[in-house]
């Protein structure tokens, strides 16, 4: 009952592409700025970091911008933004520019859309669920960390110390999470 409803199926794949996008993110980034730009742990976790400060800084943004533009409204600007971010990525990946920063700025403003993308999607995913809140989290959780696993994989067989496999890879889990935000059912639509 609770896959075939519309309104979780959607904020479920999109919970799920942005985990597959961050899981390409953590699985990838480490051949990419140690082996691919040859920096050590200490500079390696210098950028680490940053990308967690965005992250945590998305997410307290979020609960500040939440209630004065709506759940909607922040579940697809994010998405497209982040989306942006990909591209972007994918662009200095594929372009074959080696400058450390021109990978670095667009990686930040992905990890930080993370920050908005984890509780938003969940919060959509489960409204119309509050009877059996357990059971569709449950599966929401093994749906979004199944396909962080399985990203994981696919990262790990596509690195070759550039960041064209971890491009590429949040690439497609944020084009799938666009395009589960363009089927998603909106506010106005809902009936009790």
């Amino acid at each position: 009952m609770i896959v075939r409803e519309k309104t979780f199926l959607t904020h479920a794949i999109m919970g799920g592409c942005s985990t597959f996008c961050m899981f390409a993110y953590l699985a990838g980034c480490s051949p990419v700025f140690e082996d691919g730009f040859g920096l050590n742990p200490s500079e390696f976790a210098l950028i680490f970091g940053l990308c967690a400060i965005s992250l945590v800084i998305g997410s307290q943004v979020n609960a500040r911008l939440l209630p004065r533009f709506g759940l909607s409204f922040m579940l697809t600007t994010i998405a497209r933004i982040s989306c942006c971010g990909t591209i972007v990525l994918l662009a200095v990946a594929f372009s074959g520019v080696h400058v450390l920063w021109a990978v670095v700025a667009p990686l930040v403003v992905v990890i930080g859309c993370q920050g908005f993308n984890n509780a938003n999607t969940n919060a959509g995913a489960l409204t119309r669920h509050a009877g059996h809140a357990g059971s569709a989290s449950a599966l929401m959780g093994t749906f979004q960390f199944s396909l962080g696993a399985s990203s994981g994989v696919l990262v790990g067989l596509l690195t070759d110390g550039t960041p064209r496999g971890m491009a590429a890879l949040m690439f497609c889990g944020m084009l799938g999470a666009v395009v589960a935000d363009r089927f998603r059912v909106r506010p106005e639509s809902i009936r009790p």
